[in-house]
C-alpha cells in the first residue's frame, strides 16, 4: 500500500502543471493523511495551511521562501547577528569561482528544503566538484509550486548561494508562531549522524510534548533557547499566518 501511495504522490508532483491546484491539494492531503481535505471548515493546522495556499496568496509571502532575501528581513528585523552570513550568489555553479571561497562553507540553493538543495564543505580540498555539481543543478531543476502548489515559489529565480560554515554539531530550532506569539518548536537534534532525533515542544503548555527526552527538556529549560522564543515576537507576523523562523548554534553553546 505504501509502495502505490508513493506512486501516485509521484505523478501527482510529475503532473503539477496540468492539474489544478485546488484538485491537486486535495488529492495530496487524502494521499499524506487518508481522509478528505476540509476546506470549508478546516480546523487542523495542516489543513488551514491548504487553506492559504489555495486563498491567501499576498505578494509579502515571497521573500519570506527566499533563503536569500528573508536574510534582509531578520536582520533588519533583530540584527545581522541573528544572521549567517553569504559569501557569494550565482546563477548557476559553474559560475562559482571556488578559489575566492574559504576553506569551510556551505552551498545551498535558495528555494529547496530538506537536504535537497544543500552541499556541506567542512574542507574544499577534498570537495566533489562534479557530485556538488550534479546535486545543485537537480535542485534548480525542481518547482516546489508546480510540486506542492505552495504559491509564493511560483515564478521564484532560483540561485546559488555560499554560506559561512558553522560545524557539524548544530542545534535546529524551528519556531511556530501564531498571531505574533512563538506557540510550539520543532526541535531537530544529531542531524550531522545521519539519524536525526525530531521533538515537537509547546511554549506555552508545560509537558505538551511528543516523544521529549531528558536531554530535549534540558534544552527546553536553557536561557539561549528562551532567548529565541523572545524572538519570535519581534516579527509581528500576521494573524492567522503560520511562519517558521530557523536559529542555528553550537551544541557546545547549550
Amino acid at each position: 500500500m505504501d509502495y502505490i501511495k508513493r506512486i501516485l504522490i509521484g505523478i501527482l508532483r510529475r503532473a503539477g502543471g496540468i492539474i489544478p491546484d485546488k484538485l491537486q491539494i486535495e488529492a495530496y492531503y487524502r494521499l499524506e493523511m487518508g481522509k478528505k481535505l476540509d476546506l470549508k471548515r478546516p480546523k487542523t493546522m495542516n489543513e488551514k495551511l491548504q487553506w492559504l495556499k489555495l486563498y491567501s496568496r499576498k505578494e509579502m509571502y515571497r521573500p519570506f521562501v527566499d533563503k536569500i532575501k528573508v536574510k534582509e528581513i531578520v536582520a533588519k528585523k533583530i540584527g545581522k547577528k541573528y544572521v549567517v552570513p553569504i559569501l557569494g550568489v550565482w546563477d548557476s555553479f559553474d559560475d562559482i569561482d571556488f578559489d575566492k571561497l574559504p576553506e569551510k562553507f556551505v552551498l545551498k540553493t535558495n528555494h529547496s528544503g530538506g537536504n535537497v538543495g544543500v552541499v556541506i564543505v567542512p574542507d574544499k580540498s577534498k570537495l566533489n566538484i562534479s557530485k556538488a555539481k550534479e546535486k545543485l543543478e537537480r535542485s534548480l531543476k525542481s518547482d516546489i509550486y508546480r510540486s506542492f502548489r505552495e504559491w509564493p515559489y511560483k515564478g521564484m529565480k532560483k540561485k546559488i548561494f555560499a554560506e559561512e560554515y558553522l560545524g557539524s554539531a548544530l542545534v535546529d530550532y524551528k519556531f511556530y508562531c501564531f498571531d505574533g506569539d512563538a506557540d510550539c518548536v520543532l526541535l531537530c537534534i544529531d542531524r550531522q549522524t545521519g539519524a536525526p532525533k525530531f521533538y515537537f515542544i509547546s511554549l506555552i503548555r508545560s509537558g505538551n510534548c511528543a516523544g521529549i527526552t531528558s536531554e530535549a527538556k534540558k534544552r527546553q529549560k536553557t536561557s539561549r533557547f528562551l532567548n529565541q522564543k523572545e524572538l519570535m515576537r519581534c516579527f509581528g507576523w500576521p494573524q492567522r499566518c503560520r511562519k517558521v523562523f530557523r536559529l542555528y548554534e553550537w551544541t557546545s553553546m547549550m
